[in-house]
């Protein structure tokens, strides 16, 4: 029901941290770049100025401010990732849908003006229902990360690869392409809203999916860039006054959290609740007790 959105039940709030496993590419130029120019396409940028390369030197840096990951690039892998488990996997729609159907049948509800709001959401794949789409607000939102949770001087951190392409038709080398990188660790947030359990088991699987070396960010992915392990530092669930037991089960794996937490007399307004330490760290050749509960496999 629409109602299920409008009224907040929960709200789970991720420290995340991405530790490089291969570099990642960090944006050159001023802004401007082309789509053909692969030597300026990449997924962190600096904020303001520019840097120029020539023969594989810095000549030119007059940028300002430092490096980060937008939360849009971090939200963009989860969904691809989610949509997978969903769709390709677990097959949870009545039919099998391809990317094109998908948007067939999203057109087909914005055309509709005789649905209700309630009508609207029930009806939205549960992918919209979560990420958002042109009908609906998202649930899922992520914090732009920053090298090790702090803001970081530029000089210090980047590195520079020259790549010589070769050219498909003619066989030969062209012109080096200059990549500036980084392997330093980005740390960031991620909130979502009125989580289901299901949705909780999908983001684990994302979470086991990069330890396995099968999660990539950014661009140049074919020459090696981008391979991230994500790793959740610290995880606190906020339970509104009328969804105290939600998740009831996972409750004994918490502490809580009582300057996030709020009262009105003898009643919770809503309760904070902080995953203990020793459950954050994922292993996925041992898993803890927190997760095998999660997915019905305690005892």
């Amino acid at each position: 029901m629409a109602n299920e959105f409008i009224t907040l039940k929960n709200e789970v709030n991720i420290k995340l941290k991405i530790n490089p496993k291969s570099p990642l590419l960090i944006k050159l130029g001023d802004g401007k770049e082309s789509a053909k120019d692969e030597n300026t396409i990449c997924f962190m940028t600096t904020k303001g100025g520019k840097a120029k390369y020539e023969q594989g030197k810095k000549v030119e840096e007059s940028r300002e401010g430092y490096l980060y990951i937008p939360g849009s690039t971090l939200k963009g892998m989860f969904r691809e990732r989610f949509h997978q488990i969903y769709y390709d996997y677990k097959g949870l729609e009545s039919e099998k849908l391809t990317e094109k159907s998908f948007d067939e049948y999203r057109e087909i509800l914005l055309k509709d003006k005789d649905l209700k709001s309630e009508e609207v959401y029930d009806k939205n794949l549960e992918i919209d229902k979560l990420f958002g789409s042109t009908s609906l607000k998202g649930r899922f939102f992520a914090q732009d990360s920053i090298i090790n949770g702090k803001k970081t001087d530029l000089n210090s951190i980047l590195k520079t690869r020259a790549i010589t392409p070769i050219d498909r038709f003619t066989g030969g080398a062209v012109v080096p392409l200059n990549f500036e990188y980084t392997t330093e660790a980005f740390e960031g947030e991620l909130i979502i809203k009125n989580i289901t359990k299901e949705e909780l088991q999908a983001l684990y699987f994302v979470i086991r999916d990069s330890i396995n070396g099968e999660i990539r960010l950014g661009n140049s992915k074919t020459r090696g860039f981008g391979q991230v392990e994500l790793e959740i530092k610290e995880f606190n669930l906020k339970l509104y006054r009328n969804n105290l037991d939600e998740f009831k089960e996972l409750h004994n794996y918490f502490e809580e959290d009582k300057e996030n937490s709020m009262k009105l007399g003898e009643n919770y307004l809503y309760k904070g609740l902080k995953l203990k330490d020793t459950k954050t760290k994922v292993d996925v050749h041992n898993l803890n007790e927190f997760i095998k509960t999660l997915f019905g496999g305690a005892k």
